[in-house]
């Protein structure tokens, strides 16, 4: 499974991102507040964890996350990640992927800025539309949700034993060189979550050069 060259595209291996999302309890500038009622906004990173099921809230939350960028063209990507997963790849430190356990079937997580091998300006909602936003005929699509510079998928394949759910955000702009996408591969165990992995992954704020 991990070495499935269509897993690869879904959750390439390679580029950089991140900026902030950070809100707080704030005051409401509705009639309320005016009688001293204070309208909490939670985080990202506690709407995802209060989407996590009780079965698995002993095991999975999720933290704030900067990926700084690491190159000219790179833009900072903030969102919020799996606390406690550990890197998918160690021996890249510029790989910004992490994995839920040990175990070969492990979950992963994937944050990047990707140019697809050809860093210049595209017409990127075409060509992402048609690479991550498009389902196969046997695939079972979960949740999909696109517009004008941003879209998400979510899907399980029909044609593979044990099939894990694909989930995928991405932002762009044409006028850059670069997108932003966020990534999640969930093994069974993890599907219920599916709903706070999307929130994790669409919490997501692009701070582009």
């Amino acid at each position: 499974m991990k070495n499935s060259p269509r897993l690869l595209r879904l959750v390439p291996v390679f580029c950089a991102a991140a900026p902030a999302c950070r809100a707080a309890s704030t005051t409401s500038s509705d009639p309320a507040a005016a009688s001293g009622t204070a309208a909490t906004i939670q985080s990202p990173e506690e709407t995802a964890n209060a989407l996590v099921p009780d079965g698995l809230r002993g095991e999975l939350s999720f933290e704030p996350y900067v990926r700084e960028s690491h190159a000219y063209n790179e833009p900072i990507i903030r969102v919020v990640r799996p606390k406690g997963w550990v890197s998918a790849l160690p021996a890249d430190p510029l790989y910004t992927g992490w994995k839920s356990a040990g175990s070969p079937d492990a979950s992963e997580f994937v944050v990047l800025a990707q140019c697809d091998g050809a860093c210049a300006v595209h017409p990127w909602e075409a060509q992402l539309t048609k690479k991550y936003f498009t389902a196969e005929a046997n695939d079972t699509v979960l949740d999909r949700d696109t517009g004008p510079g941003h879209g998400l998928m979510a899907l399980r394949w029909n044609n593979v034993s044990q099939a894990p759910t694909i989930m995928r955000v991405a932002q762009w702009r044409d006028a850059k060189s670069e997108y932003a996408s966020c990534a999640a591969v969930l093994q069974p165990r993890l599907e219920p979550a599916l709903k706070a992995f999307e929130k994790a992954c669409t919490s997501m704020v692009v701070e582009w050069k």
